[in-house]
């Protein structure tokens, strides 16, 4: 994912996503699938650019099939048009022995 935000490459960052798989901007609008994930990630790519993301404030619990991070975050462009803070969550599903995020919820501070 950090190689997205150098590269904008919606639909290699799509591959982190389960087939089923959601993101979910609290209280605003929901992607499905990656189609619809990769769809999102390039105009994001499109109005920001290339940028740096930085997490903090991390906790992380799971168990063999799943794993949940929380997270602040901060998001930084190198062109100038798109700083912004947030918190998200992620919950990882294990299957095929290949980790992906199953559920991803996000808000903008």
């Amino acid at each position: 994912m950090t190689e997205f935000s150098k590269t904008g490459d919606g639909a290699a960052a799509a591959k982190f996503y389960h087939t089923q798989g959601v993101i979910v901007e609290k209280g605003k609008n929901a992607k499905f699938g990656r189609e619809e994930i990769a769809k999102m990630y390039n105009e994001f790519w499109e109005k920001i650019g290339p940028h740096n993301f930085v997490m903090s404030n991390e906790t992380y619990q799971g168990t063999d099939d799943y794993l949940i991070i929380a997270s602040d975050f901060e998001s930084h462009s190198e062109k100038g048009t798109g700083d912004f803070k947030g918190k998200f969550i992620h919950i990882w599903k294990k299957e095929d022995g290949q980790w992906t995020i199953y559920h991803e919820e996000f808000e903008l501070n």
